[in-house]
């Protein structure tokens, strides 16, 4: 840890952001979903800025945080397929799965929720970019993305557990590599978004 590297996570944030919006296509539907996705991560890396890992403490953390890998997976889908329309769904009802959880204070049916929609769309955003790299639907700066997607596969599981109460990582470990990862897979994703002209997808 060093002083500010929260704040140089936030500007990797800002520049993921730049990134989709400056890509943004009406005729892409895969832009739309990105830009959600990236407005999601610099929300809770401002919080985590200005809060520190005090911002896991407000309740809409876990979810503007489930945002993010949930509509990035879809923006990834969407990119080659037409199936982003029930990912969507599955996010949104995953989403509604955990507020559920939380309003009946069945925190079993909360943590399960967000974990199974973490671990589904860091599997999605690691393993898409490849395949569309290996049927030649994108340039091989697509696996990038995949790298960006095991990064914040990590960082976004830590967080979750740590939200939830039961931390995966111990909580000094997750303290010390928390920013140096949010900020790597924010860049590498960012790249590999834009050197891959968002995986050629329509």
């Amino acid at each position: 840890m060093f002083p500010g590297e929260e704040w140089i996570t936030l500007l990797s944030a800002f520049f993921l952001a730049y990134v989709a919006i400056a890509s943004f296509k009406w005729s892409k539907v895969s832009s739309i979903l990105w830009i959600i996705a990236s407005l999601s991560f610099l929300f809770v890396a401002l919080g985590l800025a200005l809060q520190g890992l005090k911002a896991l403490e407000n309740p809409l953390t876990p979810f503007i945080g489930a945002v993010y890998p949930g509509f990035l997976a879809a923006g990834l889908i969407a990119a080659n397929t037409n199936y982003w329309r029930q990912y969507v769904v599955f996010v949104i009802f995953m989403l509604f799965l955990m507020l559920t959880g939380k309003v009946i204070g069945m925190e079993a049916l909360f943590a399960s929720s967000e974990g199974v929609l973490h671990a589904v769309s860091g599997l999605l955003i690691v393993v898409l970019p490849l395949y569309y790299v290996y049927k030649r639907l994108s340039p091989a700066s697509g696996i990038l993305v995949s790298i960006g997607g095991l990064l914040i596969s990590i960082g976004g599981v830590a967080l979750a557990t740590i939200a939830a109460g039961a931390p995966l990582l111990p909580p000094d470990l997750v303290i010390y590599i928390l920013h140096p990862i949010l900020f790597a897979s924010a860049i590498v994703m960012a790249v590999g978004l834009y050197s891959s002209r968002a995986l050629k997808g329509g």
